[in-house]
């Protein structure tokens, strides 16, 4: 057909903003994909498990069906009340949307569990160190490298210090501050080379290195070996993002809007949206934006701004 017919095939582009998509389920879509993402990480924990020789609990399978079922009745094609965009807070809409929404939590939920029983499983087969440790597990068959989030306690790396994170060479990974709690702060790690089904340990310390402060400057631009990122400090987005591998310039500088500038949309009414059309609507860009830092991390580096809108700040 390709070969034969190729030219003759009609090529259709727009959007198609019904109530039938899911853009209006996005967080719900998020979670599934999340939790969908998450079951099969865990199911391949629970066969290292089994390869190490531990008894799996005999309703783990009806587990993981039931975190199946959820996610299958989430991602059916229905998605809920027809007349939903023109009455959303209608009764049926808010019913039927509610009764959508929780099989998507049901699954995010029933998905933890399964890896919660999978990692106190695997717990079982390691020695306890004499410091507080990390295992980072590998569940696909290649070797991997990325980033790992992990909660620490502020009993182990008190505020103030830096997550030492060791392997057992002695060499510390890179970490980075992601939030602050009273109790605990989460920590990014960049962890290297973990083997294809299996897992490192690392040691955890708290350490005062003067590295690992994170710097204020004034600097709107950000680099690393593959690209050239450039900010616009009077629309708070990025202007230039230039790809020095292939010596191209990745965003469209003729376009109306740039990348990540903030655009507040205003619907004349919600019917347009079930004719599948966008004619009566109002686009507006933020009153104020102002520049507030530039912010140096061992794994990354971040350009924040921040402005107001007619309706938010």
């Amino acid at each position: 057909m390709e070969k034969d017919h190729g030219s003759e095939f009609p090529v259709i582009k727009g959007a198609w903003p019904d109530w039938w998509t899911f853009g209006a389920s996005a967080l719900d879509t998020a979670t599934t994909r999340l939790a969908s993402s998450s079951l099969t990480a865990n199911e391949a924990g629970l066969s290292m498990t089994l390869i190490a020789g531990v008894k799996l609990p005999d309703d783990i399978n009806k587990c993981i069906d039931l975190t199946d079922n959820a996610l299958l009745f989430y991602t059916e094609h229905t998605l809920g009340y027809s007349e939903s965009v023109r009455e959303p807070l209608s009764q049926p809409t808010i019913e039927q949307r509610s009764l959508k929404e929780s099989y998507a939590w049901e699954a995010n939920r029933r998905a933890a569990s399964v890896g919660e029983e999978a990692m106190g499983l695997l717990q079982s087969k390691f020695n306890r160190e004499g410091q507080p440790s990390l295992i980072v597990f590998n569940t696909l068959n290649w070797k991997r490298s990325g980033l790992a989030t992990v909660y620490i306690d502020h009993q182990i790396v008190p505020r103030g210090k830096i997550a030492g994170i060791f392997d057992h060479d002695g060499n510390r990974l890179a970490v980075q501050p992601v939030l602050h709690r009273s109790d605990v702060t989460e920590w990014a790690i960049w962890v290297k080379d973990i083997p294809a089904f299996g897992y490192k340990k690392y040691i955890i310390k708290a350490i005062d290195d003067i590295r690992t402060t994170e710097e204020n400057s004034n600097s709107k631009t950000l680099e690393n070996q593959w690209y050239h990122i450039e900010s616009d400090p009077l629309k708070g987005s990025i202007k230039s993002w230039y790809d020095k591998e292939l010596s191209t310039e990745l965003i469209d500088s003729k376009n109306q809007y740039k990348m990540g500038e903030f655009i507040l949309e205003q619907l004349g009414n919600r019917s347009q949206m079930e004719s599948r059309k966008l004619d009566d609507f109002k686009r507006s860009l933020l009153d104020t934006v102002w520049f507030d830092s530039m912010t140096k991390g061992e794994i990354w580096n971040s350009i924040r701004f921040y402005g107001e809108s007619a309706t938010s700040e």
